[in-house]
């Protein structure tokens, strides 16, 4: 056998190892009977891909399959693979992988004790504040500010400040909302490093013994 057939050979084989591992880590399931689709309306979806996935308490349970825009508001066909029960007060958010990480959908599937969800109904989303938008609150105040103080009243002076004040204060909180959740999205990241580095330790010593098996056989052709 030529060494160009070895190497098509070697490359096959390489790739469907590179597939398998895909698949494993990411827990995606090509074959599922018990799929099945429901739709959430968000505000905005801005940095959602269609494709992106979709999970429960962290476990991927599906995938993003559309995205539409009817009147003024963004609709989400959330494609789910595996079993989830969705009950009356279900909802879905918008969360990112990491601080730096692509935007998922978290299902929130309801009260335990609410009635199941029915058979074409909605579900209620929300966007979380970007940093963006928290860093954009903060400038508009700092501009507030410097008018106030270059053209303040005395006698409204105490009214401004408290106002100013408060502004800041749920901004302040804003932002802290939004480093909690990234920190909490970043423990996520670790948990699924973690998870790779498991199913790395398990697969690829038999990986690679069928690799090797796979060019011998090569080998003696």
């Amino acid at each position: 056998m030529s060494n160009v057939v070895k190497v098509g050979v070697f490359l096959t084989v390489a790739l469907i190892l590179l597939g398998y591992f895909i698949l494993k880590i990411e827990d995606i399931r090509l074959f599922s009977g018990e799929a099945r689709v429901v739709e959430a309306s968000f505000d905005t979806v801005a940095g959602l891909d269609d494709k992106a996935t979709v999970r429960v308490a962290g476990v991927r349970v599906g995938r993003v399959d559309g995205i539409r825009l009817a009147g003024d508001r963004a609709f989400v066909a959330l494609l789910l693979e595996r079993p989830v029960e969705l009950r009356q007060g279900a909802s879905a958010s918008i969360a990112n992988m990491g601080l730096l990480g692509d935007k998922y959908v978290e299902l929130d599937p309801g009260p335990t004790s609410a009635p199941a969800l029915a058979e074409g109904e909605f579900l209620m989303g929300s966007s979380p504040v970007g940093i963006d938008e928290a860093m954009g609150r903060f400038n508009r105040i700092a501009v507030s500010i410097d008018e106030a103080l270059t053209a303040m009243d005395p006698a409204a002076s105490g009214e401004t400040v408290r106002n100013l004040l408060l502004s800041l204060e749920t901004t302040a909180e804003t932002i802290q909302a939004v480093v909690a959740a990234n920190q909490s999205q970043f423990a996520g990241t670790m948990r699924n490093f973690e998870r790779f580095s498991g199913v790395l330790a398990e697969e690829l010593p038999r990986m690679a013994e069928q690799t090797r098996q796979v060019l011998a056989t090569v080998e003696g052709i």
